[in-house]
């Protein structure tokens, strides 16, 4: 169906146990073209304003750093970015709209599952 962006797709699983019934509904992703290694941050990091989009870092001493960001593709709760970041760095997720840069936060560590 063009206009809502769907296609039918036709696959073979082994269904032990009758687990799969008939006009079930599955997410799938179909990843296409080679792999990569990207930067990735949780989507609710992302903060964008009018053309600009931007993550806040948390610094040693507890303040905020804005660093602008270019994002790319997503899977899940993440979406690759192309900026200033390095591995390791904590990015804020929650209340980053009403952030100034270098603002104190309390920061709390929350785990995302990998995509």
């Amino acid at each position: 169906d063009s206009q809502a962006g769907t296609f039918p797709v036709k696959l073979s699983l082994s269904n032990h146990g009758g687990r799969i019934g008939v006009g079930m509904l599955a997410n799938v992703t179909l990843p296409i073209g080679d792999s990569r290694i990207s930067t990735v941050v949780p989507k609710d990091a992302v903060v964008t304003q009018g053309p600009l989009q931007f993550v806040y870092l948390l610094s040693e001493d507890d303040s905020v750093r804005l660093t602008p960001v270019r994002t790319g593709a997503g899977v899940g709760q993440w979406v690759q970015v192309e900026g200033l970041l390095h591995n390791g760095e904590k990015v804020v997720i929650q209340g980053n709209e009403r952030l100034q840069d270098g603002q104190k936060v309390r920061g709390e560590l929350q785990e995302y599952p990998l995509p």
